[in-house]
């Protein structure tokens, strides 16, 4: 299960489709990470390691990069988590070339909920995106904040209590409604369609 949260929040693309699909369909995240764990492919883990040190239980493995539709995309991730009782549990993952991006995942220690990701895109070495969680007492996601640009101004936020998602646009939240099968805001009395650009939806 451990190894399988690592591939599944390796991405933030992927994180913020469980996350926004969720907040949509008025399910808690938990319950839509479980139907997306039952969607990996059995083969997207290799070469996993196991020990312990020091109190630490240490895992180290391989995986494949799944696109949002849950298939391999071609990249490939290795990664090294470590856990201990009562604490968070610390995964560190690190594209294997010709892809650069590698990123920083913190999970609450008895739930497993993601509650920071920390993310370079382009392998500069410098933090492109910051992704934080806000859980209850038994570690249940309550609100999640998403800054794509690490300017200091969130552009995605995500009530999981009241289901509902938001998008920073020219110095405003906007309600992200879903109509048919579009995604989009109320700008100016008129519906607009949200854009998928990186890994991210934007405002045309």
């Amino acid at each position: 299960m451990r190894n399988h949260q690592i591939v599944a929040f390796a991405a933030l693309s992927t994180l913020c489709v469980i996350a926004v699909s969720a907040a949509q369909e008025g399910i808690s995240r938990d319950d839509a990470f479980k139907e997306l764990l039952k969607r990996i492919p059995a083969d997207a883990i290799s070469n996993s390691q196991t020990f312990d040190t020091n109190g630490f239980h240490i895992e180290s493995n391989r995986h494949r990069q799944l696109d949002e539709e849950f298939k391999p995309n071609g990249d490939e991730f290795a990664a090294v988590s470590a856990r201990a009782p009562g604490s968070f549990t610390v995964a560190v993952t690190k594209a294997v070339p010709p892809t650069a991006r590698h990123g920083v995942d913190i999970f609450h220690g008895d739930s497993g909920a993601p509650l920071l990701t920390l993310v370079d895109s382009d392998g500069d070495g410098r933090p492109d995106v910051l992704s934080y969680t806000n859980v209850d007492k038994a570690g249940i996601a309550i609100l999640q904040v998403t800054d794509y640009d690490l300017d200091g101004q969130p552009d995605l936020r995500i009530n999981f209590i009241d289901h509902y998602t938001e998008i920073w646009h020219v110095g405003k939240w906007y309600r992200v409604e879903k109509r048919d099968a579009r995604r989009g805001i109320v700008l100016n009395g008129s519906f607009v369609e949200l854009r998928r650009e990186n890994n991210r939806d934007v405002v045309p």
